[in-house]
């Protein structure tokens, strides 16, 4: 019985040294930073965040630079035309009470090709400088897991997202092509200008959009979809459903309505709002 209790504190007592070896220095440290220079050719940075809370920073600069505040670490380099920009943290280093790791990302402002951005577990804000100084990319694509991210005041060419089970929240976003893929997640956008293609199958999806400036396709299988469209808009809606509901405030013109379709137009009914549904809802407002 001696023995058992024996073997029994000296596995708390390694515990506890590693908690102590990876807790303390993190206290006294100030971070730990990797940077690389913005080198001709680079068009897309692409980013992997887990089990980390980070922020991408646009800023007057020439080059990329990582700061890291608590336990992992940071790696910023280039491969090919592409700066990789990666969080990782060990096994032993997730033991402790003192797991906020912090990182930050400075990015140069002046920065308009590819971004890739990878999210699972943790959490991402990325803005520009204002909703009238957005930041400017031509592509930009998202694949968020079971984290949270924030964006906000960009204006892209094309915009990609993937959300499976994490919150994604958006606010003043301007593009030529939106798609939006969302499964069991949850996702809010405002202030949203562009082409918009949104896929749900069982998740929860908010979009309000400033202007209607080009078509909008939504399908919902068994999810929740809210579109919000402005009311000088000038639309003609297509409505199909199977054993879901859309629910439509506006009084359209031509209107036929039946269980399973509804059609309509609204203003001038220059841009067409197509919307699919299984056994989800939508509601047009």
């Amino acid at each position: 019985m001696k023995n058992y209790l024996m073997i029994f504190l000296i596995i708390i007592g390694i515990a506890l040294l590693f908690t102590i070896s990876n807790t303390i220095p993190s206290l006294f440290s100030h971070g730990e930073s990797n940077h690389t220079k913005m080198s001709k050719g680079i068009d897309t940075l692409d980013f992997h965040i887990s089990s980390v809370e980070a922020k991408i920073v646009p800023e007057k600069r020439s080059d990329i630079k990582a700061e890291l505040s608590g336990k992992g670490s940071v790696n910023v380099r280039q491969k090919g035309n592409k700066v990789m920009i990666e969080y990782k943290r060990k096994w032993f280093e997730q033991i402790g009470f003192f797991n906020a790791p912090k990182l930050t990302v400075y990015i140069p402002e002046d920065y308009h090709e590819n971004m890739d951005i990878s999210v699972s577990s943790g959490s991402l804000k990325f803005a520009g400088d204002s909703k009238n100084h957005p930041m400017e990319l031509k592509d930009l694509s998202v694949n968020i897991g079971s984290g949270h991210a924030d964006f906000a005041n960009l204006n892209v060419d094309t915009f990609t997202s993937v959300v499976s089970s994490g919150n994604f929240e958006m606010n003043a976003i301007t593009t030529d092509s939106g798609n939006f893929d969302v499964s069991s997640g949850r996702m809010v956008v405002k202030h949203y200008s562009g082409q918009l293609q949104a896929e749900v199958s069982s998740g929860l999806v908010n979009i309000q959009l400033d202007k209607l400036t080009a078509p909008a396709d939504v399908t919902v299988s068994s999810g929740s979809v809210k579109l919000d469209v402005p009311d000088d808009a000038s639309f003609t809606l297509h409505g199909k459903v199977s054993s879901g509901v859309i629910n439509n405030s506006f009084q359209l013109k031509n209107a036929t309505t039946s269980d399973k379709n509804i059609e309509g137009t609204y203003g001038t009914g220059k841009y067409p709002i197509d919307l699919q549904v299984s056994s989800g809802n939508i509601t047009v407002h």
